[in-house]
């Protein structure tokens, strides 16, 4: 999963560059390693996989938007 991890925080590292918005790196692959860790709870990794690192990254940003869990169901 590290490489699901890898590819989202790219994807959302670039949106944030673009989009001018302050992020700090560390923080926002630490805040995403959670949020895959905790769907891994609730789905596969293969369920992961499927969903894709760009529906994922929208989903870890509405979840960290709104203090929530990709675990939370």
């Amino acid at each position: 999963m590290q490489e699901m991890v890898e590819q989202i925080h790219s994807y959302m590292w670039s949106f944030c560059q673009k989009a001018r918005i302050d992020v700090d790196p560390v923080m926002l692959k630490r805040s995403i390693g959670q949020q895959v860790s905790g769907a891994l709870l609730v789905v596969s990794p293969e369920a992961l996989k499927r969903i894709g690192h760009t529906r994922l990254a929208v989903m870890i940003d509405v979840a960290n938007r709104h203090d929530l869990s990709l675990a939370e169901g």
